[in-house]
């Protein structure tokens, strides 16, 4: 290669002889007269108000392309070969004066590199960006830029020295097959960057899956493009591998990701009433979002349940197994509280009095469930058959950590009984939800409700995985019916708990207007009882 540059310089040094007969020291012809400088200053003046006008007209575009000093330069080099042409026209147009040959080419050279800047500037780097939607590659724009300089070198040489560079591409081109069959492995690694930074499958900072890898891009090579996993490596993909499988990309057409989680229900349930229950779990999940709305299909009778599945939408995938985690776990919560269940295959033989065996598992469920309502003190009022009365029809609800039990101002006509884990109950207030009080295992919440008819005076939610007895109203009305006294007795403990409250809310600075402190205010607490419950005016 070195000797085709040699012989190329001797041929041009033989093409121009101008050069070795006048040298390339200018003579004092060159010196201009006084007309010339003249002309010199009328054509430097004209040349930079003609510059003002452009810059001033074009300068704001200019700015935002960046190119405001490379156009600055060009136009300044433009006047200055001007001037020299309206000095010493003969000389410039003699094919024959060597300073005048020189000029050309080198003036030709500035004015070549600062057209291949500003061509990088308006036309490659904002279709390597696509108008700044992707981010820029240093690699991939140094590698085209380079080409351009090569292409505008040969190109410029053919022009100014007239040189024959056929041999020197021959030779080139030779080499050239030498090193892609040695380097035929990272060629394929750098031509796949290259096409990848043009279709722009995905960018810095997207979650994708490629090559059975999933996890963020972090970094993009000539050579490799590096993922960070969700088990917290950094993993190198070869760009040839990229190119050759199939890309999935979270982030694009939008962040929002859909996901699918199917569950299998037990027949027993209606499929509206699963629906919605699945639906509060979902609406419930953090990190699930709200638009586009989640959704639920029931999809398949299975051999011993009803699949359904879940469809939600996520915008932030690196905490997918979390998010996943909750909705199963909240699902269940929320299908136990339901009284459905999660059925699978299973057989079972025995050999034993299956009618005993139930009878003695259900016994112990009810002696259990007494004793808890045995530690209550609003329940003490009532003997153990009636309690146990209570238990016979209390419903078991199984809340999750954070989980709602009711809000406040919704219907209801149960008593809560904690048996299991810790609530807390808060009110509404100026500032927000303010917290009234925590209550443990042995406490009881919701009894204006049940004995009132009331609204849900306050909000309560579990603060631990928690399980309560759920007593409807109907069993307290069966035990009043034949213990009248211990309604009275009942009334007179609820009358107390007010009283406490009402001191705990005036604590709390709350108005005194609030739904909890006024539950009796207009009525006696028991003739309200006993209108409730249909036991006389």
């Amino acid at each position: 290669m070195l000797q085709h540059l040699i012989q190329l310089a001797a041929v041009a040094a033989r093409s121009h002889p101008a050069q070795t007969q006048t040298g390339i020291i200018p003579s004092f012809s060159w010196l201009p007269s006084l007309a010339g400088l003249i002309r010199l200053g009328i054509t430097l003046l004209v040349g930079e108000v003609a510059a003002i006008v452009v810059l001033m007209r074009f300068g704001l575009w200019l700015r935002r392309a960046r190119v405001w000093t490379l156009v600055v330069g060009g136009m300044q080099c433009l006047i200055i070969y001007a001037a020299i042409w309206v000095v010493h026209p003969e000389h410039m147009a003699s094919a024959k004066s060597s300073p005048a040959w020189w000029v050309s080419r080198i003036f030709a050279a500035i004015l070549l590199f600062v057209g291949v800047r500003i061509f990088d500037h308006i036309a490659v780097i904002p279709l390597l960006t696509r108008r700044g939607k992707i981010r820029l590659q240093r690699f991939v724009h140094q590698i085209v830029l380079a080409i351009i300089y090569i292409f505008s070198f040969f190109i410029f040489l053919s022009w100014a020295f007239g040189l024959n560079i056929n041999k020197f591409l021959a030779g080139s081109a030779i080499i050239s097959i030498v090193l892609g069959l040695a380097l035929q492995e990272t060629l394929g690694n750098f031509f796949s960057g290259m096409v990848m930074q043009a279709s722009s499958p995905f960018n810095l900072g997207d979650w994708v899956s490629c090559a059975g890898i999933e996890g963020r891009v972090v970094d993009m090579t000539w050579r490799a493009v590096t993922l960070h996993t969700l088990d917290d490596n950094h993993v190198l993909i070869p760009n040839s591998m990229i190119a050759r499988d199939r890309i999935t990309n979270y982030a694009a057409p939008t962040v929002a990701t859909a996901r699918l989680i199917t569950l299998g229900i037990d027949y027993a349930s209606p499929p509206d009433q699963v629906r919605d229950v699945l639906l509060a779990a979902l609406d419930e999940t953090p990190g699930v979002i709200k638009v586009p709305a989640p959704m639920v299909f029931l999809t398949s009778f299975g051999s011993s349940s009803i699949e359904y599945t879940l469809k939600f939408w996520i915008n932030d995938p690196s905490r997918l197994p979390m998010i996943e985690n909750h909705v199963r776990m909240l699902a269940w919560y929320k299908v136990r509280q339901a009284g459905m269940s999660f059925p699978f295959p299973i057989r079972t033989v025995e050999m034993s009095d299956s009618t005993a065996h139930q009878k003695a598992a259900t016994d112990r469920i009810l002696q259990g469930r007494v004793a808890t309502l045995q530690k209550v003190k609003l329940l003490t009022p009532f003997s153990a058959e009636e309690l146990s009365v209570l238990a016979s029809q209390a419903a078991v609800k199984i809340y999750e950590d954070q989980q709602m039990v009711y809000k406040q101002g919704d219907v209801g006509n149960t008593l809560m009984v904690v048996a299991m884990g810790r609530v807390e109950l808060s009110i509404e207030g100026e500032g927000g939800q303010l917290h009234v009080e925590t209550l443990v295992a042995g406490d009881c919440f919701g009894e204006f409700s049940a004995c009132l008819g009331d609204a849900r005076a306050g909000t309560v939610r579990a603060l631990q995985p928690t399980t309560c007895l759920e007593v409807p109203n109907a069993a307290l009305q069966k035990v009043f019916k034949g213990n009248g006294a211990a309604m009275e007795k009942l009334c007179e403990l609820i009358a107390q708990r007010h009283e406490g409250r009402i001191r705990l809310l005036k604590e709390l600075q709350l108005s005194e207007d609030d739904r909890l402190a006024n539950a009796s205010l207009n009525y006696s607490m028991l003739s309200r009882m006993k209108k409730f419950f249909n036991f006389g005016p």
